[in-house]
C-alpha cells in the first residue's frame, strides 16, 4: 500500500490528488464566464 511506503502508520485513508509540473504546451484560454450561472450547495 502507498502509505506503507510512505513509512504512515495507523488508521488512515489517503484522499485527494496532486498534479505536479507544468503543461507541455501553452495553456488554453479560460471558457467564458456564464451569465446568472450560480450553484447553491446545502
Amino acid at each position: 500500500m502507498i502509505l506503507d511506503n510512505l513509512g504512515i502508520e495507523g488508521n488512515y485513508e489517503g484522499i485527494g490528488h496532486c498534479a505536479i509540473g507544468y503543461a507541455a504546451g501553452p495553456a488554453n484560454e479560460p471558457a467564458p464566464r456564464k451569465d446568472n450561472y450560480v450553484y447553491y450547495i446545502r
